[in-house]
């Protein structure tokens, strides 16, 4: 797998990909069966690499540096696909504390899905939530500019966004 250390790289438009080490994070990962259990977009404010997610406050702005003095493993994913990282921002920023985080999705739709092989989603259909997950969020994103690139992105998790073959995927070096 390629690498990426210099922030000077990544841009707004790009996904994180997080390999946490907490309890949830673990059992998100055994349910998914795979190791990225979360997932944000990148946005640079002025000289500042945000990372835009959906997380317990809802959708909320991270500094990219508390996700690198971590000890989690982290990926980069860049579009294959044309991205204008200033209409993401402009789409992705009035989001910031106006869309809550669907709990419900990940501790029971999200588990339900995964246990049934897909063939039951018991979560929203809705085309234009009000609550979020992670990776929901940033398919949600990237289907805003480009309609039917993730066509499930209301049942997609972190493990979907990471098996896309619409990404590059390059892992971060600290």
């Amino acid at each position: 797998m390629e690498t990426i250390s210099d922030l000077r790289l990544i841009k707004t438009g790009d996904t994180l990909l997080v390999s946490g080490h907490s309890w949830l994070a673990g059992k998100i990962q055994d349910i998914q069966k795979c190791k990225w259990n979360h997932a944000g977009m990148f946005y640079w404010c002025y000289d500042e690499l945000m990372v835009i997610e959906a997380d317990k406050p809802g959708v909320v702005p991270t500094s990219f540096s508390e996700y690198i003095q971590g000890k989690s493993h982290l990926l980069t994913l860049k579009p294959k696909f044309a991205c204008d990282g200033s209409e993401y921002g402009k789409f992705m920023v009035p989001m910031l504390g106006k869309k809550r985080y669907g709990k419900l999705n990940l501790v029971f739709a999200q588990p339900v899905k995964f246990f049934t092989n897909g063939r039951i989603w018991l979560g929203s259909n809705k085309d234009n939530p009000k609550r979020f997950i992670c990776g929901q969020f940033v398919e949600y994103v990237y289907n805003h500019f480009n309609p039917d690139l993730f066509p499930n992105w209301k049942r997609d998790a972190p493990v979907d966004l990471y098996n896309s073959t619409h990404f590059n995927q390059y892992e971060f070096i600290r």
